[in-house]
């Protein structure tokens, strides 16, 4: 109804990034290695995002039966789907938390509490693969920031009162105790030994993705050499803190600034980064509508079945 500063600040920044990200690239050229991609490596890195969201849902499952013990990975990858149907249209990772309606027997603030566990293990790998990368593009000044911030994560994951709760204290954070208290709850009927399996399963996740990233380069003429990867997570890492509107043009902003240092143009940097949200973000968001739609036309469709019945049974009674 009205327009918060967070989002007037969110909206700035978002066109002030876009602004960057066309004031330095080259459209002429940036056209020729787009046209000049290899359609089948493309093609490739989209069999990358069938595996991704074939593997995180494994993840979810074991989340949710500590809590409802006869979930299966059917239910989990459609809940997982609908979260990235759900991305597409609402603000940050909002949409991660949808997946919960889609968990039958989930109360709605367990499932809270789950998600964010769950997006908490992708920060916690997010960041200590971003380690290497820190080091060899700023020294070891920015990798120390990431070293402290792997060790505060992994805390607030497996012991969340001694880090999150002190945090929700402060200006502006408060909304953010009934998310913890959630979390909190379900934390000690996970057990630590499933929390750092999913740790795990977020490594190797990442592992996919900067493989896929990796891919897209390849496609589009550039071949990464060693340093360059190790820079992928920072680059990926901009997921995770969406800063502006869905987080367009920072993980573009960021290749064009780390990546041509190691050799790679920036308008390759821009277009592979690019592809990839389209096909890591799309593709799934797409499917995640098709099953929230099915979904409600197949509940719809059993509520008029109900309707008719209760209505031709009244009419046969009133004879």
């Amino acid at each position: 109804r009205r327009f918060k500063p967070s989002l007037i600040l969110k909206i700035g920044l978002t066109v002030l990034v876009l602004w960057l990200v066309v004031r330095g690239i080259d459209f002429q050229r940036l056209g020729r290695v787009i046209l000049g991609a290899d359609v089948w490596l493309v093609t490739f890195a989209v069999l990358y995002t069938v595996a991704l969201n074939g593997i995180k849902p494994f993840r979810w499952l074991w989340l949710v039966r500590s809590v409802v013990p006869d979930a299966n990975y059917r239910v989990a990858l459609r809940s997982t789907l609908f979260g990235a149907g759900a991305r597409l249209v609402l603000p940050s990772k909002l949409g991660e938390f949808g997946r919960v309606l889609e968990v039958p027997g989930l109360k709605i603030l367990t499932g809270v509490g789950l998600t964010a566990l769950d997006m908490l293990m992708e920060i916690v790998a997010a960041f200590f693969l971003a380690i290497p990368g820190a080091l060899i593009f700023a020294g070891p000044e920015l990798a120390a920031v990431f070293v402290l911030l792997t060790v505060l994560t992994t805390v607030a994951l497996f012991w969340p009162h001694r880090v999150l709760f002190p945090l929700a204290k402060l200006p502006r954070l408060g909304r953010l105790h009934n998310k913890l208290s959630a979390m909190q709850e379900v934390v000690h009927l996970i057990g630590k030994p499933t929390l750092a399996k999913g740790i795990g399963v977020s490594l190797v996740l990442n592992g996919i993705r900067f493989s896929q990233l990796y891919v897209l380069f390849v496609a589009l003429g550039s071949l990464p050499e060693a340093p360059a990867v190790l820079c992928f997570p920072l680059i990926q890492m901009a997921d995770g803190f969406p800063l502006t509107v869905g987080g367009v043009g920072v993980r573009e902003w960021l290749s064009m600034q780390v990546l041509p240092t190691y050799g790679i143009l920036a308008e390759a940097a821009v277009a592979a980064v690019f592809l990839q949200f389209i096909i890591s973000n799309l593709l799934p968001g797409i499917v995640g509508w098709w099953i929230i739609f099915r979904g409600r036309a197949e509940a719809g469709a059993k509520i008029r079945e109900a309707v008719a019945t209760a209505m031709a049974g009244r009419a046969a009674s009133s004879r």
